[in-house]
């Protein structure tokens, strides 16, 4: 018999930190790796929809930048920094 797994509602002030919950969630629950990291802007979705399977299928978080800033908003660098251990970034 199918029984469904519990939901759990993730959700941050923009989309910016709702990719960094999700990744630590992600994380935390063992079911992405800390070597690898994907970015994409979140002023565009289809440039994080197209990234999803891919990084799903290598274990990797995905997190949304501001891809019209000319750099990372300071809580992103914190996350990368103090949660990931990323050699890799695309």
């Amino acid at each position: 018999a199918y029984t469904p797994a519990p939901v759990i509602r993730l959700g941050g002030a923009n989309r910016f930190e709702t990719s960094r919950l999700i990744a630590q969630r992600m994380l935390a629950q063992g079911l992405a790796t800390r070597s690898s990291l994907w970015v994409a802007t979140g002023a565009n979705f289809p440039d994080a929809l197209s990234a999803g399977a891919a990084a799903a299928n290598q274990r990797v978080p995905i997190l949304l930048v501001n891809g019209t800033a000319s750099g990372l908003d300071s809580a992103t660098s914190s996350f990368i920094n103090s949660t990931l251990r990323s050699d890799r970034v695309y």
